[in-house]
């Protein structure tokens, strides 16, 4: 009976969840419906602003009393993507003033609808170049907002549009430990990677304003430096030097100079590489990787000297930048490694990896 009991039971949940799964499916295509429905009803009020005359005062009256509705400027954004970009650019050369309408409305919204308006904005940012001065203040305020989801789209939004000075100002809000708005630092990098306006300018007002940030804050502004320009080696260098800094820091450093060699940091690098105090592993395992950018005997004998260290990532680094500079690990494996068990174990792992990544590369060559 007991047994009896346990199928009819799981036959209930299979059964439910058919169901469940058929009605989503009916309330996916219904919503899509509705969604071409919404898109079809917008585009007839946006269409009159692509005509040679002008749209009239009217008509944008009403496209602004819609748009109010995330779901309406959702139909928006997916009727504009249907356009010729120089077509889009004229429907935010006659449409930009409602946004400055339409911020103040979605600032009295839910955070979802909020967060959503300033996504819409990111996504067309760079249309809005006539009204952006107006729209920078309001989009700022809905980063101090709780949601998460707000303040990165708020950012987003700000970088879209290209003021410098108004990330900052975010940004410093954002870092700040006492407002409790922290943001991973990978996210604020990929956001500030989308700046649209003149990264120079704003890599300059970071390092004016560098000192204010706190640590952690510095570190990822290192890190969007780093992926944005390698015109900034003499800043760098100073920070590789300061033994008094954090050593954060001075790891971005470190990262900067394996991008963006520099004969300067040279010799820094191979001296921390050559480090064999294990309490400054780091030090050794990012220098490391960072040296595959430095052919030359002094790196070869600073990464072989590596291939020693009791510290897995150390050894793992010396490896594969070895690889990187043409060593052969077959050749290594009696030199480099000598008869240090650590060393072997790592070549002989690097060549396995080597083999399988080989090996997977031809079969997806066959596949395709």
């Amino acid at each position: 009976m007991g047994g009896e009991v346990l199928i009819y039971g799981y036959g209930l949940i299979c059964l439910s969840m058919l169901i469940f799964n058929l009605i989503y499916a009916a309330h996916l295509r219904s919503d899509a419906k509705r969604t071409v429905k919404r898109t079809g009803r917008i585009a007839a009020l946006a269409a009159p602003l692509l005509e040679g005359g002008g749209p009239a005062p009217a008509c944008l009256e009403r496209l602004s009393r819609r748009l109010e509705r995330a779901g309406n400027l959702l139909a928006l954004d997916e009727w504009l993507r249907t356009l010729e970009p120089e077509r889009a650019e004229l429907f935010f050369s006659r449409a930009a003033p409602l946004f400055g309408r339409l911020a103040d409305a979605y600032a009295k919204r839910g955070e979802i609808d909020g967060a959503y308006f300033c996504h819409f904005i990111a996504g067309w940012g760079e249309h809005l170049g006539p009204v952006r001065d107006g729209l920078v203040p309001k989009l700022a305020a809905f980063a101090r907002r709780k949601s998460l989801y707000s303040r990165v789209n708020a950012l987003k939004a700000l970088c879209a549009l290209g003021d410098g000075q108004a990330v900052l100002d975010t940004l410093a809000f954002l870092c700040d430990d006492a407002s409790g708005a922290y943001i991973h630092q990978k996210i604020v990098v990929e956001t500030l990677m989308g700046f649209s306006g003149d990264y120079h300018g704003l890599i300059a007002l970071i390092w004016e304003r560098f000192g204010r940030f706190p640590a952690a804050a510095q570190r990822t502004l290192l890190d969007y430096i780093r992926f944005r320009s390698g015109e900034y080696s003499d800043k760098m260098l100073k920070i590789l030097l300061d033994g008094g800094l954090d050593k954060e820091l001075r790891f971005a450093a470190v990262r900067y100079f394996g991008r963006y060699p520099d004969e300067r940091a040279r010799e820094t690098l191979l001296r921390f590489a050559s480090d064999t105090d294990t309490a400054r592993w780091e030090y050794a395992a990012i220098s490391a990787s960072s040296l595959a950018s430095y052919p030359g005997e002094d790196t070869f004998r600073a990464l072989s000297s590596a291939m020693h260290s009791p510290n897995w990532y150390v050894r793992y680094n010396s490896a594969t930048s070895l690889e990187k500079l043409g060593f052969d690990y077959e050749d290594l494996l009696g030199g480099a490694a000598g008869s240090d068990r650590y060393a072997r174990e790592m070549l002989t792992y690097r060549l396995e990896t080597r083999r399988l990544t080989a090996e997977e590369g031809k079969k997806e060559a066959v596949r395709a």
